[in-house]
């Protein structure tokens, strides 16, 4: 649209100055008729003011003609001021709007996804920016018709300015564009017009045909249709084919090796070109201008359902995608117009993958993991399987060498210790770096990356919330370490926190049920609009790009199989934690304690520091108390305590009777089932045994003898016992509450194996006892010889030994009477004590304290009761 501009009007000046002869001459012709009628001399004077006015006039009227010289003057400056700010404005304006019509690749770069003006194009011409240069504005200035002249001036000054301006310099695309000259500023011209013709053809109405993909592969970002075609990748053509016009850019090194349909020719030159006889500033872009540009596309592809239309297939074989080994760990698993390749080193360094129930995410990680298996060797790669939803997802994959672990909610013990071992994976891995002396994995290849793989990420964290903690470590360490994490989850917005989110720059979403869930992921809800039959079609946003939506390439069984094979053939890889602890461990495999008195009683798992550690236990190490249901094998984990030096076990109520009434000449004592034998003593009893026994256990240490202890519960007297000891062995147990009683501070496992158990916060096995443990037997005394009392519950049973040695009619060597014949004889009893030993036989429990009135405490007895008192003191009775 042209427009005209009025130029201001020249200054005026003044007219031309005439002499003052009648206002001269009045004053002279005055004087003399005065003189005339008055004959007066002085009228004469009248005459001088003649020549004064003249002068005084002439005077006036150069000032007059000097002020208006100045005050237009001022005037046509003014107006040729604001001219010549209309003239840049409207310069400018002009060269706005040619912009706003024909935005270059950058500025087109720049708008939003969903920008109304994408894809406008349906037939004429195409136009295509190559740089900025002179463009007319349509604005002209009228012309003065003086040839000379301050106005004159002023319209050669301003009428250039008014009618270029620098803008936009465009070619029509379909009449073919051809760059010749170096290489690189070529391809960046070529760029430049590959993307805006891209930009202005709709998906639907063209099909792209690349040659010299070499330099061209980039443009497989596009949501268009695209097909490679082989050719020398000096020569690089792209041809966009539509019915209302085919386009072709093309680069070659000379123009006549430019195809025939390239009718306009151009030297490329990184300062100036010269385009259709204007001088150009070429505006090029670089390849990751392009591929964000065309990213972009492809999302808007994907809001107006051009992507969903016809590009993306519906289903795709892994075995069908070309896999790519370069870059960190770059793997195929995608599909839309082409093959879609992510890298976890390059785009991540770590992923979430978000979708709902039946929308692909396990097999999403069954063809991601393959496709690594396949590109990567078990040298340059580790993957480590995590399955909260009962281990079915990875089926074959555990198989490969590559995998160094699966863990399932299945085992939560096992999930936990192996996730554990990874804090102790992150300390290796830095201390290899160090000694290296290289601050990354990027610098060295003697690490292999390790890949976490979590399906159900939120499931896994309902289960062990504490996990987070180190999922949230890895991320903030795992680049420069070489560990990667892959999270799937449902909802990631809601199981993955933003300090965890923060560092998956790789981020995948699958169908969601609600259009904030996909926003959350791929920050656009794409997602929450795929088709229920489109099972594996995801969103793919990847940090600093748009996002593309692609199809997931399905690892069919047979080609996982094959792949486990081959990878068979690769070398077994260091695991980031050690096997579980064996359900049994033989005496044979312990290794000889130097240190006598000493006993390796167990082995310690310690998978935070990725180490299985041999629990060496001396008896100035303090007592034991070891914790568990029936079953769990403490019986036979306090008989390994007896393969120490000087260890007795007492297993019996008696030997325990006596063991706390007269302490046994060991070093270790071992009672077994501790609460089991208070419970059969009775309550007086086992009173007095609790009793006794804190009294040896405070002595223990100044004698240096040590108590084990094993009992199924603690509770009752066996709480102030249990406070006793140094160490607590906790074995499995019946349910958590009773777990947490018995002083355990790890968690509760219901499946330990026999033998295994909790010392503090280490998972323990037990080494199986060595032989046959020595026993304390209950003591018992014989028969005294000499006089004896005998209180005789059945006295027409009296035990034969009892007559034995004694002469018919022979007088106070055995004196036998009922109980009732004793209490009778009031204060013989008495007497009899003080002068003889008394045996007690088969007599009632309520008889013998009425007979004593506590004078001594029988030990117990678990035959038939038969006693001896002798000198204030009780024990069994052999005979």
């Amino acid at each position: 649209m042209s427009s005209r501009l009025a130029l201001p009007g020249p200054p005026q000046q003044p007219g031309p100055a005439s002499f003052p002869i009648f206002a001269s001459l009045a004053p002279v012709i005055g004087a003399l008729v005065l003189f005339a009628f008055m004959q007066t001399p002085y009228v004469l004077l009248f005459a001088v003011l003649g020549p004064v006015i003249a002068v005084a006039s002439m005077i006036d009227r150069r000032i007059g003609a000097s002020k208006l010289r100045r005050r237009e003057a001022a005037r046509f400056e003014e107006e040729a001021e604001l001219l010549r700010v209309r003239v840049r404005q409207q310069t400018n304006r002009a060269m706005d709007e040619l912009r706003a019509r024909r935005p270059d690749a950058r500025e087109l770069g720049q708008r939003d996804a969903r920008h109304p003006n994408r894809w406008r194009w349906r037939e004429g011409e195409l136009p295509v920016v190559l740089g900025r240069g002179d463009c007319p504005t349509g604005l002209t200035l009228d012309e003065p018709p003086e040839p000379r002249g301050v106005v004159r001036e002023l319209f050669d000054e301003l009428a250039p300015v008014a009618a270029v301006g620098t803008g936009p310099v465009c070619v029509d695309a379909r009449t073919g564009i051809g760059l010749y000259g170096p290489h690189l500023v070529a391809m960046g011209l070529a760029r430049t017009a590959i993307v805006q013709v891209l930009d202005a053809v709709s998906p639907e109405q063209a099909t792209v045909i690349v040659e010299g993909g070499e330099h061209l592969h980039w443009v497989r970002e596009t949501p268009h249709n695209v097909r490679f075609t082989e050719r020398d990748a000096v020569h690089c053509i792209v041809r966009v084919l539509s019915d209302r016009g085919d386009s072709t850019i093309a680069v070659a090194p000379e123009p006549d090796e430019l195809p025939r349909e390239c009718g306009l020719r151009i030297l490329a030159s990184a300062a100036e070109i010269e385009v259709a006889g204007v001088s150009t500033v070429p505006r090029c872009i670089g390849q990751h201008e392009a591929v964000a540009h065309l990213r972009r596309l492809r999302e808007s592809a994907a809001a107006s359902g051009f992507v969903t239309a016809g590009t993306l297939p519906e289903h795709v074989a892994l075995e069908t995608l070309p896999q790519s080994t370069s870059g960190g760990l770059a793997a195929t698993f995608l599909a839309a117009s082409e093959p879609v390749t992510v890298d976890l080193v390059a785009d991540g360094p770590h992923a979430v993958v978000g979708g709902t129930t039946g929308s692909g995410k396990s097999e999403l990680l069954v063809s991601w993991v393959t496709s690594l298996a396949i590109g990567y060797t078990s040298e340059e790669l580790n993957v480590l399987l995590v399955d909260f939803k009962g281990g079915a997802s990875f089926g074959e994959l555990q198989r490969l060498r590559h995998c160094v672990g699966l863990m399932t909610d299945l085992d939560e013990a096992g999930a936990v210790r192996a996730i554990e071992s990874l804090r102790a994976e992150l300390r290796f891995r830095e201390h290899t770096l160090a000694e290296l002396g290289v601050r990354s994995i990027d610098e060295t290849d003697a690490l292999p990356r390790l890949v976490v793989v979590v399906d159900e990420f939120a499931a896994m964290l309902q289960e062990l919330p504490d996990l987070h903690k180190l999922f949230v470590d890895i991320a903030a360490r795992g680049r420069s370490l070489g560990v990667h994490l892959i999270l799937c989850t449902q909802r990631p917005a809601d199981a993955v926190r933003d300090a965890l989110m923060t560092n998956c720059g790789l981020r995948l979403c699958l169908r969601v049920n609600d259009e904030p869930d996909s926003v959350a992921v791929v920050g656009a809800p794409d997602a929450a609009h795929f088709d229920l039959a489109h099972r594996g079609r995801c969103a793919v946003r990847i940090s600093g790009s748009a996002r593309i939506i692609a199809q997931t390439a399905l690892a069919e069984e047979e080609h996982i199989r094959q792949t486990v094979q081959r990878s068979l053939a690769g070398p077994k890889p260091r695991h980031p934690y050690l096997p579980p602890l064996p359900e049994s461990i033989a005496p044979e495999s312990v290794t000889a304690v130097a240190e006598p008195g000493a006993v390796i009683f167990a082995y310690a798992d310690r998978p935070a520091m990725q180490r299985r550690d041999a629990v060496r236990w001396h008896p100035r190490n303090g007592s034991v108390f070891i914790v568990g249901s029936s079953a769990s094998g403490k019986s036979t984990a306090a008989r390994r305590f007896c393969n120490a030096e000087g260890a007795i076990l007492i297993d019996e109520l008696e030997a325990l009777w006596d063991a706390v009434d007269s302490p046994p000449d060991a070093r270790v004592i071992v009672i077994d089932d501790l609460d089991m034998l208070l419970m059969q003593a009775g309550d007086e009893h086992a009173h007095e045994i609790s009793r006794g026994l804190q009294q040896r256990m405070r002595e223990a240490g100044a004698r240096g003898v040590a108590f084990v202890l094993t009992a199924r519960r603690v509770g009752g007297p066996l709480t102030a016992i249990a406070a006793l000891v140094e160490h607590t062995v906790v074995m499995r147990m019946p349910t958590k509450q009773e777990h947490l009683l018995a002083g355990a501070t790890a968690p509760h496992v219901p499946e330990l194996p026999a033998g295994g158990g909790w010392l503090g916060d280490d998972r323990v096995q037990f080494v199986l006892p060595e032989g046959d443990p020595p026993s304390l037997a209950a003591r018992y005394e014989p028969l005294p010889p000499g006089p004896l009392a005998v209180v005789a519950g059945r006295p027409e049973q009296l035990p034969a030994d009892l007559r034995k040695g004694v002469e018919p009619g022979q007088q106070g060597e055995l004196i036998v009477g009922t109980p009732a014949q004793w209490e009778s004889a009031w204060g013989s009893l008495e007497a009899a004590l003080s002068e003889r030993p008394v045996a007690l036989l088969d007599t009632a429990d309520r008889q013998l304290r009425s007979l004593l009135r506590g004078a001594v405490q029988l030990p117990i007895c678990s035959g038939p009761g038969r006693w001896l008192v002798a000198n204030g003191r009780a024990s069994r009775l052999r005979m």
